[in-house]
């Protein structure tokens, strides 16, 4: 049952959706902070339910192989999440990933705007675990990139550019998340845990 992006908000006609939240540890938060959004605005009745997909330490990389587009172990946690209660309930993923680890080292990333063989060879990652996501059953898949991460700029906040040439190829179930980057950046370290990498409860 695919879905288009501009459909998105059937998840408030009142039936059932399967909201599943992949990530990693800066993504640790989002599930239960949406869910009990979601619960308000439903009335207190449980009728989306939010998954969390998430496990530390594992940006796009970690969770496929990028030249291969098969899935690593922990992608059993993904399988896991996106069962549908039955065949009508529609299955929606939230993804917040990274690049990182994409071009070899972890500190490797997109120099800038006009580095376009990274550019490119982010886009195909980001389409192959999009293109899993949607196999596994996934009926719409939106796709945010990296919160601000200071340490690893600009290289993190020039994961967008990727994201950018992905969408451009207008792949059916496949939509840009919210951009996480740009508050982020505008509100460190107010809105990250002592440690600065990772948000806080804010």
């Amino acid at each position: 049952m695919a879905l288009a992006a501009e459909d998105k908000t059937n998840i408030f006609d009142g039936k059932p959706t399967i909201i599943v939240v992949n990530g990693y540890s800066t993504s640790f938060r989002w599930p239960a902070i949406l869910q009990r959004k979601l619960d308000r605005y439903c009335d207190g009745k449980r009728l989306i339910e939010v998954r969390s997909a998430t496990k530390g330490g594992t940006p796009i990389a970690k969770w496929i192989d990028v030249q291969t587009g098969q899935p690593r172990e922990p992608w059993s946690i993904v399988r896991q999440a996106l069962k549908p209660a039955d065949e009508t309930t529609p299955v929606i993923v939230l993804a917040q990933q990274s690049l990182q680890w994409v071009y070899g080292e972890r500190t490797e990333g997109i120099r800038s705007q006009d580095d376009q063989e990274r550019i490119q060879q982010g886009r195909d990652a980001l389409e192959k675990y999009a293109r899993l996501l949607l196999g596994d059953g996934a009926d719409l898949v939106f796709i945010a990139m990296h919160i601000y991460k200071h340490p690893m700029e600009p290289e993190i906040g020039n994961e967008r550019y990727a994201l950018e040439e992905l969408l451009r190829r207008k792949i059916p179930g496949v939509a840009p998340g919210p951009d996480v980057w740009t508050p982020t950046k505008r509100l460190y370290p107010q809105v990250f845990a002592r440690d600065l990498v990772h948000p806080n409860s804010i």
